[in-house]
């Protein structure tokens, strides 16, 4: 939580609560969250009855 932290430039409290509870923290914060995982080589994929997978490339 703390990488992810420093690359968003979101606090930790903020990636916390993208953790525990993603659907009701603001959409500002998911967005700049998924943009610094996908600048560091992390893709998402939907895949069937709407599970998320996780890839590095």
């Amino acid at each position: 939580m703390m990488d992810l932290a420093r690359a968003s430039d979101l606090s930790f409290s903020t990636v916390r609560r993208l953790e525990e509870d993603g659907e009701n923290t603001a959409a500002r914060s998911r967005h700049i969250a998924v943009a610094a995982l996908r600048a560091a080589g992390i893709r998402f994929a939907l895949i069937g009855g709407g599970t998320t997978a996780l890839a590095k490339v």
